[in-house]
């Protein structure tokens, strides 16, 4: 997994003439305890900038990306582009500057560990803003003073987009993990034809029908309904979304011609509705007049 570790002032500075304005012991511990036996990724000014007893960082796996030819020093390894570097990782993966880096990752990274300072910095290089609809904070610890400095330690992930602990076979479950990685959605409609199974068979005005990737066993037909738009709640979608989906239920009972179908709609938390991806979803599920066994759709009661 790719981490962001990060220090950066109240307007996003972290650096300034190659050096920290800061001196923040607690950081500086923090970030040991963070990186220590895991892999850094970072920029060859980023690495000259580190203190001469410390250069290469101790304990950790040093990766060095640098465009100038023959760069070498005892305990790295040098990179000449961020996927190669990336590619030589194994296990917990580390970037930890600089502006430059941090740019570059943010569109693999997982988590970022930020310790933000309550003060505007004067500086020359900056950490770039989190899209507040890509990254939520999901800890925070209480605030520190240390030099003069206030300063709190937080953590911001990606929403799960996938939940891979309901995946009903292992090959499912490797494939929800790789989807998440890689921040994509396969129920948004622009990722189906490329990731889905199977392609789309009808699209309305809110909605699109295609087939369920890991239909349940003993079932005639099983579709899924799902919103064109990425939402994880029907409250979400207009009331002229919900005459659509009654429309929708018709016509696929039609063109089965079977004699029984159940649906079961997965809105919201889908840690508690049973459901493996957070997008707004319907199975349609088509019943033989003699089904070969019961089938029962999961509902977790699994807390937050």
């Amino acid at each position: 997994m790719v981490s962001i570790v990060v220090a950066h002032s109240r307007n996003h500075v972290i650096g300034r003439a190659g050096d920290l304005p800061w001196r923040l012991p607690t950081d500086l511990k923090r970030f040991r305890e963070l990186t220590e036996g895991g892999t850094v990724v970072m920029g060859r000014k980023t690495f000259e900038s580190l203190p001469q007893q410390v250069r290469p960082l101790p304990n950790r796996r040093n990766l060095i990306l640098s465009a100038t030819a023959g760069f070498d020093l005892r305990g790295t390894e040098v990179f000449s582009s961020f996927e190669r570097a990336l590619d030589a990782c194994d296990g917990d993966c580390f970037v930890i500057g600089g502006g430059t880096m941090y740019a570059e990752s943010l569109g693999v990274a997982q988590t970022v560990y930020a310790t933000e300072i309550d003060e505007d910095i004067e500086g020359d290089t900056f950490f770039p803003a989190l899209p507040p609809d890509e990254w939520a904070c999901v800890a925070e610890e209480p605030e520190i003073v240390e030099n003069d400095f206030r300063f709190s330690f937080k953590t911001y992930a990606r929403p799960a987009l996938y939940d891979v602990d309901s995946a009903r076979s292992e090959s499912q479950r490797r494939y929800m993990e790789r989807l998440q990685a890689d921040g994509t959605c396969i129920f948004c409609s622009e990722h189906v034809g490329a990731f889905h199974a199977h392609p789309i068979e009808w699209q309305g005005d809110h909605w699109y029908v295609t087939r369920n990737a890991y239909p349940y066993p003993g079932t005639l037909a099983h579709f899924l309904i799902v919103p064109l738009r990425h939402v994880t709640s029907f409250d979400e979608l207009e009331d002229s979304a919900g005459a659509e989906l009654w429309a929708i239920k018709r016509m696929l009972k039609a063109r089965v011609g079977a004699p029984s179908y159940a649906c079961v709609e997965r809105s919201d938390d889908m840690r508690l509705n049973g459901g493996s991806v957070a997008h707004l979803h319907v199975h349609f599920v088509a019943l033989g007049p003699a089904p070969a066994e019961t089938v029962r759709f999961r509902v977790s009661a699994r807390s937050q």
